[in-house]
Formats: C-alpha cells, structure tokens, sequence
C-alpha cells in the first residue's frame, strides 16, 4: 500500500481542479486503474492483435504443435508489443496531447511519469526478448528485438516525417506472424511459407491503415502526423493506393499455391475473400469518404482471420497430418511385422520407417502436446474428407497429379491422389522413388478414380496392411 500511494505521489500530480475536486490523474492509484494505465500504455487491442497473428504464425508452421512452445511464443510476442508501443508513447507524448483520440493515454494526460513509463517498456522488452529466446529460440528472439528496434527508432519518427512511415509499420506488423513460423520450425527461409506470411500481412496492413489515417485525417493532421491522408483532400491518393495494395492480394493465394505452400483449394477460398474486400477497396475508390473508408476497414477485420484460417487448413504442412492420421490406423499392423521380422521371416519394409517418420513429424513428445497435435490434425483430417465428399470444387483440386515421382499404379502421386482419405503411409514423402518402390512390393496401393469410393479404398488400403503383415 506505501509502494501504492508513493507510486501516485510521484506519477500523478495533486492539484485541485476549478470546482475544488480532484481531477482524475489525482485520484489514488488503486489496481484496477493501474491495470488501465499498463493496458493503455501497452496497446492492449494492438498487442493482443499482434500476438495473435503469431499465434497464428506458430500454428500454420505444425504440427507437431508444442505447447510450451506456443505459450512462449503468445506471452513474449505481448511482452515486446507493449514494450514497442510504450517507447512509441514516450516520444510522441506532445503529439498525443493534440489529437482528441489520444489526449487521455496515462502519459499526455499526466497519470504516468516517463521514468515509469521507461521502465516498463524496458522490463517489458528485455522480458519478451528472453523469453522468446529460453521458450521458443535465439532466432524468434532476435526477431522480436528487432521489431521493438524498428518500431521505435524507424517508425515512430517517421511518422512526423513521411506518409510512407505505413510501410514501415506494416513490416513491422508482418514480423510477428515469421516469429511464431520461427519458434516452430528454427528457420524462416528454409521454406516459401514464411515469406507468404509476411506477404499477407504485409500487404493487409496497408489497405486497413490507409483507410483508418483518412477516416481520423484531422486528428493526425493536429498531431503533426505525415500521413497519406495529409494533403489529399478529396482522399483520391489514398484511396488509389488502398485499391493497388487491395489488388496485390489477390495474386497472394495464386503464389502460395505455385510455390507449394498451400493446396489449389486455397485459392478458391481466398479469392471468394478477396472480391468481397476488393468491393469495399473498389467504393472507396470511386468515392471517397468516411462511410466507404469505414467500409474497407471494417472489412480488413474480418478479412485477415479468414484467410489465415484457410492458409492454415491448406497448408501442406496440415494436409500432412491427414497422413499421419491414416498411417496410426495401420498401427496393429506394425508389431505384427516387426514380430515376424525378429523372427527372421523378413526385410523390414521400407514403409514401415516411413510411418515412423510422418507420426514422429505428426506429433509432439510432451503428452499436452502430442494431445493437442492429434485433436488439430484429427479434426483438420475430418473436416477435409467431409470436404471431399460433398463440395466439388474440394474434389477438382484434388485431381490426380500424374508425372509426380514415378506414374506406375503404385507411385506416389496416383495413390495419393485416387486413394484421397485412405492414403498409403508413405504419401507425405513425395521425393522418395525408393519408398514408392519397396511400397508397391510390400503394401500395393488400391488406385480409385472416383471420389466417391473413399470409403472402400481406404478400407481396402488398412486390409492390405494387414495382410502384408501376416504374409511376413
């Protein structure tokens, strides 16, 4: 309590207002309002955004999907959010004061001294950084310094000086998503995914910013912010630029599925999204104003949820934990053969190691998190094969690719692609000749052309196994 009242001594100045009550920065300093303070200090909307797409990020990355992992990644993303957006606050607190949308934040309005404010944003990024780097790794840590570096040192003061400060704020926006694909995989180059999720928040931060300068264009122009919307007055400049980042997004989906990130099925979704949000862009291109602006930002709220989601559910990544899923049903086949090769009876084949690759890829050690991977990779597995069965545009994008590996009944590509749901255990390892080789001996795979025979060929794949097994 001494710790208390010295705290509002020292953040809160005691005067009296006109009418001889205390103005709200000379009420006592209980927890609830320093709660309020912390949250508006650090951005609380902003930073529980920022460390969802990391959330997001992390999980579009597995399975397998490590929990502590997870958990360190949501909390240290936070921590260097709120540090970011309290330096950000210290040195805009003059600008803050003019503009009517920022006047009451706890350092403009005299509730918080900057020596406060300077150590939590301290404390706070010096603890996001090491967690960061003990829960997820060095890599994910360096990340978030450098995402409290460039928001602070680049971003905020050019915010004062150049309307492209929105670029540059929007790769700081884009950075959390490679952070949690880094506290997952270790690397953000080793595949296409990472940059596609810079991609995409790069390029939706800009139409959403964009639209929010132009509907509060007085109030940053008060502040002395160089935004787009400052000196464009019929707003065409910044609704042609919503409109030409707006069209970047639609050849996001198209380049994910090139690059093999996502499945065809991805930019059938994605572009439904996208002409919904490309309308709202397009209204406020032909008329500029608060309502179409406040359509297109509106819209960009819903929008990035969306297309993550669907980024995620097809994913190469998710779609081979449907493997896995269909390779732990030929579990009691396995002791079989491993039995029978004890034995002497025989070689052990080669899809038996691939099995043990894709569970080992599939699915995490810790039992919370190998109970999490299998619910989220179950219920992704579920959910495509309803997909197959009842929606024709899921079963066009999941035609045979044939030419893929060798273009036998038994290569990889056409059992994968005939067999669907009931694919052999081997399917995820799409570069392997020899595992296709040693599966087409040991483990045939039934080829089906129709869709509408996933049931038996799935049954009749399980009973191969099996039969192989007894063979042995």
């Amino acid at each position: 309590m001494r710790a208390s009242a010295a705290l509002a001594a020292a953040d809160e100045p005691q005067q009296l207002g006109a009418s001889g009550a205390k103005p709200p920065s000379a009420r006592p300093l209980t927890i609830g309002r320093a709660v309020r303070m912390y949250n508006q200090l650090s951005k609380l909307k902003l930073s529980v955004f920022v460390t969802g797409t990391a959330a997001l990020g992390f999980l579009t990355a597995g399975p397998p999907v490590s929990v502590p992992a997870l958990i360190g990644v949501t909390l240290g993303t936070y921590l260097c959010s709120a540090s970011a957006g309290t330096w950000n606050q210290l040195y805009e607190i003059k600008n803050d004061a003019l503009m009517s949308r920022t006047r009451a934040r706890p350092l403009p309005s005299g509730r918080m001294s900057k020596a406060h404010a300077a150590t939590f944003g301290a404390v706070a990024g010096l603890s996001g950084v090491g967690l960061l780097a003990v829960a997820c790794n060095p890599l994910t840590a360096a990340l978030g310094a450098a995402n409290i570096g460039i928001y602070s040192l680049i971003y905020t003061p050019m915010k004062q000086v150049s309307f492209l400060n929105t670029e540059v704020g929007a790769i700081v926006g884009a950075i959390p998503p490679l952070m949690g694909w880094a506290a997952c995989t270790g690397s953000i180059t080793a595949e296409p995914a990472g940059a596609a999720l810079f991609a995409a928040l790069f390029l939706w931060q800009m139409p959403h910013f964009y639209a929010l300068a132009w509907r509060h264009r007085a109030d940053y122009a008060r502040g002395g912010y160089a935004m787009v919307s400052k000196d464009d007055p019929d707003g065409r400049r910044t609704a042609t630029r919503t409109l030409g980042y707006s069209l970047g997004l639609l050849a996001f989906p198209v380049a994910t599925t090139l690059a093999g990130v996502t499945s065809p099925m991805f930019v059938v979704e994605a572009t439904a999204a996208n002409t919904l949000f490309m309308h709202k862009a397009w209204r406020f291109y032909r008329d500029p104003s608060d309502d179409t602006a406040r359509g297109v930002f509106f819209a960009s709220l819903w929008y990035l949820p969306v297309i993550m989601f669907f980024l995620m559910f097809h994913s190469h990544r998710w779609r081979s934990a449907t493997d896995a899923e269909d390779a732990r049903e030929l579990g009691e086949a396995v002791p079989a053969v491993e039995a029978r090769v004890g034995e002497g009876q025989g070689e052990v084949p080669q899809w038996l190691e691939e099995v043990d690759m894709v569970l080992a890829t599939a699915f995490a050690d810790d039992p919370v998190s190998r109970w999490v991977s299998e619910n989220l990779s179950g219920a992704a597995a579920r959910a495509r094969r309803v997909l197959r069965s009842h929606c024709p545009h899921e079963i066009l994008t999941s035609a045979p690719r044939v030419g893929e590996g060798n273009e036998t009944e038994g290569s990889l590509s056409v059992a994968r692609a005939s067999a669907a749901a009931g694919e052999c255990p081997v399917s995820h390892n799409r570069g392997s000749s020899a595992a296709v080789d040693a599966l087409g001996k040991v483990l045939p795979c039934p080829v089906s052309k129709s869709q509408q025979q996933v049931a038996s060929v799935r049954s009749a794949a399980k009973g191969s196994a099996v039969a192989t097994s007894e063979s042995l």
